[in-house]
């Protein structure tokens, strides 16, 4: 699933980002201007035309280079503790689940990481108007 998102001031609507999954998606001219990302899933997200901060990105976790490898503004530099994939134009369920190890793996020891058996909120569809 991919979804677009237009442009937007990200942190005026979605405040914070925490732990969101925002495995592929593609932001156009989004606005990060004092987004929390903490722990946010990076994984193939399209961040290229966003104001995004290296700050930002320290919180989050992504893939440096590699299959679903997350894309950054021109000049930026990946955090270097994101996951760093094959390079390999296909995507498999093998791939996702060494990254998602790694995810768990990263925040492990973290109390404020959410788990299997704290509250969770899911969000299934977001329409922005504007």
């Amino acid at each position: 699933m991919v979804a677009i998102l237009p442009p937007t001031l990200v942190s005026g609507i979605i405040e914070p980002l925490h732990q969101a999954s925002l495995e592929g998606a593609k932001f156009q001219s989004a606005d990060f201007h004092e987004c929390l990302l903490y722990g946010a899933i990076l994984r193939g997200a399209d961040l290229s035309d966003t104001n995004i901060t290296p700050k930002m990105l320290d919180s989050a976790y992504g893939v440096k280079f590699g299959c679903g490898e997350t894309k950054l503004p021109d000049g930026m530099a990946p955090p270097i503790h994101w996951f760093e994939a094959e390079d390999t134009e296909k995507d498999s369920e093998e791939l996702r689940s060494a990254f998602f190890q790694a995810y768990e793996e990263h925040f492990s020891g973290d109390p404020h990481f959410w788990r299997p058996g704290k509250k969770l909120i899911t969000i299934n569809d977001v329409r922005i108007n504007r």
